[in-house]
């Protein structure tokens, strides 16, 4: 994915590089950092474990016990460097996930 100006939607996996802040709730079932990969992988997504200039979409899991960054916003060191990324002018969607399993049927959610 190119850097763009981000319209509000993620059309599909495809062509993302995507990174989990931890584990997710797809269609109500808690799923582990390491399927939630695969899923995505599936669906023609790139993936890391960290954050980097490569990541295009941050998907926000569960972040109950992790260790946090921003403690003020209770956001983990993958969501910051989702902002700092887009301040600096990068495209970066972030997803929560509902979103996420919106993106596995193939629907567009908000980001």
């Amino acid at each position: 994915m190119s850097d763009r100006t981000c319209h509000g939607t993620v059309r599909s996996l495809n062509g993302h590089t995507i990174c989990f802040t931890g584990r997710v709730l797809v269609d109500g079932e808690w799923t582990v950092r390491t399927r939630c990969e695969e899923l995505a992988q599936g669906h023609g997504a790139d993936t890391r474990t960290d954050f980097s200039r490569k990541i295009t979409l941050v998907v926000y899991g569960d972040l109950a016990s992790k260790v946090v960054s921003d403690s003020r916003r209770a956001y983990s060191g993958k969501l910051v460097g989702a902002g700092v990324s887009r301040d600096e002018g990068r495209h970066v969607c972030v997803v929560d996930a509902d979103g996420f399993s919106k993106l596995l049927k193939r629907r567009p959610p908000r980001v």
